[in-house]
């Protein structure tokens, strides 16, 4: 009897603390949002083959933010970072500023790895720019929201540092 009192005064108390999740705005966009939507809530979009883009600053970095749309539903928002830097570890230095800007909102990240293609330069940190510019290793956080997955990205692609930040709407399936 007093466990069954005891379960029946804690349950009010129990959803009042359960965490809730709103859905995943941004800008005032949510996912599935028409064409028509996003561009009138987003100024200055240039159309894309599969979507719109502009130019824009986040964390004082330049990038590209694209809005990818099919079947006239938002689907997936990403940041390309287009900083070039000379130093490769500074590229490192991007990636982790980004990354707790994304920590301090969304908390840790589910995935937080170092993906290491060829391990020559593992023990020297010094030179991980360097690994990362030869696709030796890759940096990767994901943040898995009810509704959105979150990957910030660092690897190489055609010999290229790219350095990404992707919103992808969870009922994508790819």
């Amino acid at each position: 009897m007093k466990k069954s009192l005891l379960i029946l005064l804690l349950l009010p108390f129990l959803s009042f603390c359960q965490e809730t999740h709103s859905p995943f705005a941004f800008q005032n966009l949510n996912w599935g949002d028409t064409e028509t939507k996003v561009k009138s809530t987003i100024p200055d979009l240039q159309e894309t083959k599969t979507g719109f883009s502009k130019t824009t600053l986040i964390n004082h970095l330049g990038a590209t933010l694209l809005f990818e749309i099919n079947k006239n539903s938002l689907e997936r928002i990403s940041y390309m970072f287009k900083k070039q830097h000379s130093n490769e570890n500074v590229y490192i230095d991007d990636f982790e500023k980004i990354k707790n800007l994304l920590t301090k909102k969304y908390g840790s990240p589910t995935v937080d790895e170092l993906k290491w293609n060829n391990d020559i330069f593992k023990n020297d940190k010094s030179r991980y720019g360097l690994a990362v510019s030869s696709g030796h290793l890759e940096y990767i956080s994901i943040w898995s929201l009810p509704d959105t997955n979150i990957i910030l990205n660092l690897a190489t692609d055609n010999s290229k540092i790219t350095h990404s930040l992707i919103y992808k709407s969870v009922k994508i399936k790819s």
